[in-house]
């Protein structure tokens, strides 16, 4: 079949033809020598075309360029992407050896794939593509409809397979034959109902491979044979429900990859066998209540409901449905990547522990039950991108590095405070430091800047009172109902004591010096602070 040359682009790709179904189609030439062809879009960044492909399509299986014949060998990765005006079937050529990745993605009106009969690579079978021996499932159209049956011969359900197959509907039965299940393969598949059951016989399952599946429920066992979860695996799978249990072959947990799974309860052991669980596995998880390690692990430790590194200096993961004041160990010296995220039953403030350099991406986003003032130590030296996005609730901010901590942004917005009112809420600096934050970035859109040496604020409930103050030996703070907790700081950060205290409790703190201290007092109600002197 033969097409016509219009238009030539050596910069996005090296020609145009118009083919026998009336579509504009965009070639580069992967082999001068060989004269073939791959089809690509337009313009690669993003994939855009200026007039979409529309109707029905016969992709050719060859095409004249400058006199010479090629053939389309190829169909390149996001080709047709979101060609939504192709409609019902498309035809591919025998010539096509290769269909790559997200080559058909958000064509959601193609009802159908046929594939020549005398291809070599590939077949078709109810609209479906699969290769030559249909062992592989390359490609489900996006709108094709009701249930789905994948033969037993499928070992493997390739890449993207059924992404965005949204029309597909009832359970979804996955053969004992499947080994791998690959990246994005039933992504966005949101018409799919009832419970999800992947055969004992597979033994990967990829990134986003059943990404945002609503409709699933139940709950989801893993195969004994699955050694890692990929990235986003299950992320958004808010169907699935019960407890999730982790099977001893499972060596890794990859990037969100059951992020906002919010069915699932109860706790969560990790085998000794894990050796890396990446940032945001169980974040948004808001029914889960405590972590564990199974002993013997020899790269995580459990405590207090969390998951630690081994030696306890990285916090990992905080189970979503813990409530109450946030205690950070004096061990950790990173807080990881979303470690807190999402955890929207934690309330009065942040006190970071002075022991603490690093507060990893995402670390406290979405975290809208603090309120009062966030303590950000001197040791701290790298605050990750949108680390306290959405942490509405805060009206104040102790930054006690004396140069502010880069968080310099780019061009995907890095943005750490994001959703914090900067008109309302105080930033407190060092002494000295006060032009600095007002020309970094970030730190310069808070409204109101203070050193601290001339604005420690004082105590704001009145019904709360230390004493005595100045203090020699021993003072108490009168006025707590229940439990409080004390945190006891220099004026650079610097946490001398941290500790539980009841109302009226002698504190005594001999080991410090002569000088002015600042005293926090975290209650139920929010923070309070004041200036300390030791005689």
């Amino acid at each position: 079949m033969l097409s016509l040359i219009t238009a030539f682009n050596a910069m996005a790709y090296d020609f145009s033809a118009v083919c026998s179904t009336g579509q504009t189609l965009y070639y580069t030439i992967t082999s001068a020598e060989n004269k073939t062809v791959s089809i690509v879009p337009q313009y690669p960044n993003p994939n855009f075309y200026d007039i979409f492909p529309t109707g029905v399509l016969t992709i050719p299986d060859n095409v004249i360029f400058n006199t010479i014949h090629y053939q389309v060998t190829s169909i390149g990765e996001n080709a047709f992407y979101s060609c939504n005006k192709l409609i019902g079937s498309l035809t591919i050529p025998g010539s096509v050896t290769s269909i790559d990745s997200g080559a058909f993605s958000g064509c959601n009106e193609l009802t159908a794939y046929m594939v020549d009969p005398g291809n070599k690579r590939y077949s078709s079978s109810d609209g479906i593509i699969y290769n030559l021996h249909k062992d592989t499932l390359v490609a489900c159209p996006e709108g094709k409809t009701g249930s789905l049956t994948i033969p037993s011969s499928v070992t493997t359900i390739g890449n993207y397979a059924f992404s965005g197959c949204t029309e597909l509907t009832g359970s979804l039965t996955i053969p004992g034959s499947v080994t791998s299940i690959e990246e994005g393969a039933f992504e966005f598949c949101t018409g799919f109902t009832g419970s999800l059951t992947i055969p004992g016989s597979v033994t990967s399952v990829g990134n986003s491979a059943f990404s945002d599946c609503k409709g699933f429920t139940g709950s989801l066992t893993l195969p004994k044979l699955v050694t890692s979860i990929g990235d986003w695996a299950f992320y958004g799978c808010s169907g699935l429900s019960g407890n999730l249990i982790i099977p001893g072959s499972i060596t890794s947990i990859g990037n969100s990859a059951f992020g906002y799974c919010t069915g699932f309860t109860g706790s969560l052991q990790i085998p000794n066998s894990v050796t890396s669980i990446e940032g945001g596995a169980f974040s948004g998880c808001s029914k889960l209540t405590t972590f564990s390690v199974e002993p013997g692990n020899k790269r995580y430790s459990g405590s207090n409901g969390a998951i630690y590194s081994l030696l306890q200096d990285t916090i990992v993961a905080y189970p979503g449905s813990s409530t109450g004041i946030l205690t950070i160990p004096g061990s950790v010296t990173t807080i990881g990547r979303n470690a807190y995220s999402d955890c929207k039953g934690l309330s009065g403030s942040i006190i970071i522990p002075s022991s603490v350099k690093t507060i990893g991406d995402y670390a406290f986003t979405d975290c809208s039950g603090f309120h009062g003032s966030l303590i950000i130590p001197a040791s701290v030296n790298f605050i990750g991108k949108f680390a306290f996005i959405n942490c509405s609730g805060l009206t104040s901010i102790y930054a006690y590095p004396i140069i502010p901590v880069n968080l310099d942004t780019d061009i995907f917005y890095t943005w750490v405070f994001e959703g914090i009112d900067k008109t309302k809420c105080t930033l407190y600096v060092p002494a000295g430091s006060k032009s600095f934050y007002q020309a970094a970035d970030q730190w310069k859109d808070f409204l109101n800047i203070v050193e601290m040496t001339t604005a420690v604020p004082g105590i704001n409930n009145t019904a709360i009172k230390i004493y005595p103050n100045p203090v020699t030996e021993y003072f108490q703070i009168e006025g707590i109902e229940g439990t409080a907790k004390l945190i006891l700081s220099d004026l650079n950060g610097k946490m001398l004591l941290q500790k539980q205290i009841v109302n009226n409790e002698k504190i005594a703190e001999k080991n410090i010096g002569s000088g002015s201290y600042i005293v926090k007092v975290v209650t139920s109600q929010g923070t309070i602070n004041t200036k300390l002197v030791k005689k």
